[in-house]
């Protein structure tokens, strides 16, 4: 797969998160158009990708340490171990490939939507900070990072996988105008730049304040 579709030359490039938006938009395209024959004919690609990527999840049904490159955005985020916002992408496009699947009447789509409930819980459960009421860049082999970035936690919001109270904690931090130079804030979270801002705006939409 290269970096953003299908293509017959053999000279391509891999970046994870433009192949899992590749996904995502075959979900989109489906919804929106409704031509279920360009959708059945990108299907196997769709599955060899989703089979290649399931060699390199941990436990957790999350891509933990993968082989390939992935580029999220153009600012610092902690690229070691399970990356939230690599994985926040997964998780959308396994839920959507498990969408795609029940409408074509095809099989399988109960075993993605399994290992999206384990991602879910995961990133709710070990990605969460208590003590500074954020979600970690990354878990590696186990242990949080100690970088925090608006990318993970825009997308634990945007995905609807932080409870309400976690949601609440995390909006306060992200609505707050304190002085930034525009790489990170004022309590070292990580600013996000326009390649990832869609993430930050979702929320508005996603996540009301109580």
């Amino acid at each position: 797969m290269p970096a953003y579709a299908p293509q017959m030359a053999d000279s391509f490039m891999v970046i994870l998160d433009s192949n899992l938006l590749w996904l995502s938009s075959l979900h989109q395209y489906l919804l929106y158009s409704g031509d279920v024959a360009t959708v059945k004919h990108l299907l196997p690609t769709a599955e060899k990708l989703l089979t290649l990527l399931a060699n390199y999840t941990n436990e957790d049904g999350m891509l933990d340490e993968p082989p390939f490159a992935y580029w999220l955005d153009h600012a610092v985020n902690d690229r070691r171990g399970a990356n939230l916002t690599l994985n926040g992408h997964y998780l959308n496009a396994v839920e959507n490939y498990a969408e795609i699947l029940d409408w074509l009447g095809r099989s399988g789509a109960e075993s993605y939507r399994q290992q999206g409930q384990k991602i879910r819980h995961a990133i709710k459960e070990k990605f969460w900070h208590q003590e500074k009421g954020l979600f970690v860049d990354a878990l590696i082999q186990g242990k949080q990072s100690p970088q925090y970035s608006e990318h993970g936690n825009a997308m634990a919001l945007a995905l609807d996988i932080a409870s309400k109270k976690q949601a609440n904690t995390v909006i306060k931090y992200l609505l707050k105008e304190d002085d930034n130079n525009l790489i990170k804030r004022a309590n070292g979270m990580t600013v996000v730049t326009p390649a990832m801002s869609y993430y930050l705006a979702l929320f508005h939409n996603t996540v009301v304040p109580r």
